[in-house]
Parts: C-alpha cells; sequence; structure tokens
C-alpha cells in the first residue's frame, strides 16, 4: 500500500495556517530569528563550557555534534552537502579544505550542509544561495558551483 497523501503546502496556505495560531514560521533575517539565534548559541556556549571539563577533547560539544550530523547529510542528496562533497571528492579536500574554498569554518559548512538543497534549475536558484551567504558568510559563487 503506497501513501498517496501530498504533504505539500503552497505559501497562502502556510501563511493561512499561521495567522490561525497553528504554527509559528520564523523568517530569515528578522530580528526575533537574530534574537533567538544569539540566545541559542549563548545557551550551546555555556553547555560547552560544562562538559568539557567533565568529558574531555571527546566531549559531544554543539560543534562537535553539527560537524557529525554535516557528515551524514552529504549521504542525502536533499541537501546542500551533497552537493560540496561531490566537490570536495573531485578536488581531493578534506572537510577543512572544502570549508576554506568558499571562505567559511567546517562548523559554518556543516551548518550549511544541513539546508535543503536548491534546484539549479529553478528561477529561484541564485536568490536562494545568496541567501545562504548572508546567512552562513558563504562565498555565494563558489557555493552555486558546488551545487551545480
Amino acid at each position: 500500500m503506497t501513501d498517496d497523501r501530498d504533504d505539500t503546502y503552497t505559501r497562502l496556505e502556510l501563511e493561512a495556517i499561521e495567522a490561525a495560531g497553528d504554527i509559528d514560521a520564523s523568517r530569515p533575517g528578522t530580528p526575533e530569528v537574530a534574537a533567538f539565534d544569539r540566545e541559542m548559541t549563548a545557551d550551546l556556549d555555556e553547555y560547552n563550557r560544562e562538559i568539557m571539563p567533565r568529558d574531555g577533547p571527546d566531549a559531544p560539544t554543539g560543534d562537535r555534534l553539527l560537524r557529525q550530523a554535516g557528515l551524514l547529510a552529504e549521504r542525502d542528496p536533499n541537501t546542500v552537502a551533497a552537493g560540496p562533497a561531490g566537490y570536495r571528492a573531485r578536488l581531493r579536500l578534506d572537510h577543512a579544505g572544502l570549508a576554506a574554498w568558499p571562505g567559511i569554518t567546517p562548523t559554518q559548512l556543516a551548518a550549511l550542509g544541513l539546508c535543503a538543497r536548491p534546484d539549479p534549475s529553478s528561477p529561484a536558484f541564485v536568490d536562494v544561495v545568496g541567501e545562504f551567504g548572508r546567512r552562513y558568510g558563504v562565498d555565494p559563487g563558489r557555493l552555486a558551483e558546488a551545487l551545480g
């Protein structure tokens, strides 16, 4: 038996659901999202400071877990990580080298890699890659090349 449900929504449907109070959508670039991100970063930094003395260099810090999630995301063709992973293999780079190529850190690369991979044939591709550039500090031209 197959599941023929369509679990996708149009932008207008999502706006109506949000207006009804059923969901709360965060929009990148808003002051509310920036404040939330700062608070989460502070909480994560505090957590990392607590566990490092207890667990040593192999402590499951936020950055370490994020990089591990990024490695897993490389196997999913629907994530941004899949594009640069193939590019990394062709250029024979390690993860630090791949991150340095578009000008970011390995942790930033891992966070970016968890995002949904944009379709290079979509008219919105350039806008999405540009937003990634603003959000993660990645060179959009190099990212577009790796995703293309």
